[in-house]
């Protein structure tokens, strides 16, 4: 396992602005956990304690044909996993899933949301008429992404597809 690299501080005093707005709006919906658990990637046992947000994760993957799908929410300098589902979890007990090895891969936590593929999904541009999707087809071949852990290892993630959350009262990016 390598040593935790330190992040240097490239972004524009506009960059800081948004992350400013961005974290205000998100505070005013979620409060963040008072300590965050380490930015490496553990394995939680559950998902949200908010059935609805798990069952939303659940939608997106079913009506993505994906193997799995997770909601963040992003402050200034940490990404927040609320939910996370794949197609067959059991929205009661996360324990469960009707297929062997569909279950929970991390659940819960936080992460540093430097060099994270969230932290892309929030920087691109508003599209109009439609929601911006930040995709990636194979992270294994992806040099921003190719070393992630949940690339190189389980659950040796390949595709991702991100979009950005808005608030009705604000244009600041909440995912």
């Amino acid at each position: 396992m390598r040593a935790p690299v330190k992040a240097i501080d490239t972004t524009s005093n506009s960059d800081s602005k948004s992350d400013n707005a961005r974290a205000r709006e998100l505070y005013r919906y979620f409060q963040p956990p008072e300590k965050p658990s380490p930015s490496t990637l553990i394995a939680h046992e559950a998902s949200s304690p908010d059935t609805t947000l798990t069952a939303l994760a659940q939608l997106c993957a079913l009506r993505l044909h994906a193997k799995r799908a997770m909601i963040s929410l992003i402050d200034r300098e940490n990404q927040y996993f609320v939910a996370e589902s794949t197609k067959t979890l059991d929205l009661v007990n996360n324990n469960k899933s009707e297929v062997e090895g569909d279950g929970l891969w991390f659940g819960c936590g936080t992460v540093d949301k430097n060099g994270r593929l969230c932290e892309k999904t929030i920087e691109l541009p508003p599209a109009v008429g439609r929601a911006p999707c930040f995709t990636v087809t194979d992270l294994s071949k992806d040099e921003r992404f190719n070393t992630l852990p949940f690339v190189t290892g389980d659950p040796n993630f390949r595709f991702y597809a991100g979009t950005v959350s808005t608030s009705l009262g604000s244009k600041s990016e909440i995912s």
